[in-house]
């Protein structure tokens, strides 16, 4: 008897978009509470473009997945990568956010891709 764990349909994906989303929800929360302001604006900007990336690149691999890319999406991708870089640049650089926060809201995308999994883990079945 083999099971598959793996979604085909969007379910998946949308899952891990809400549970990065209330992650960094929680974790701009929790900034604001301990660190203030600037705290709150590093760890919402690091969050935002966590959730963002993580939309990216679930349409990139649909589009791929799918054989209908009609964009190509590996421009898209490069796009992705240069503003994502580009905007923590600039937020950095001009000392608009502090880099750790940054860090802190972008932690939300690994935080939320495992709790998405752990939700989706089936139980396992014992056979006798």
């Amino acid at each position: 008897m083999t099971t598959s764990t793996e979604t085909t349909d969007a379910s998946g994906v949308a899952s891990a978009l809400w549970a990065v989303f209330l992650s960094g929800v929680i974790a701009t929360v929790g900034a604001g509470v301990i660190g203030g302001g600037r705290a709150l604006l590093g760890v919402l900007l690091g969050a935002v473009l966590a959730t963002a990336n993580l939309w990216v690149i679930a349409r990139i691999g649909r589009a791929f997945i799918s054989g209908s890319a009609r964009l190509p999406w590996s421009l898209v991708a490069l796009a992705k990568f240069s503003v994502l870089f580009g905007v923590v640049f600039v937020v950095v650089s001009r000392g608009m956010v502090d880099m750790l926060m940054l860090l802190v809201g972008y932690g939300a995308l690994p935080i939320g891709i495992v709790l998405a999994q752990l939700r989706s883990v089936p139980a396992l079945r014992q056979e006798s």
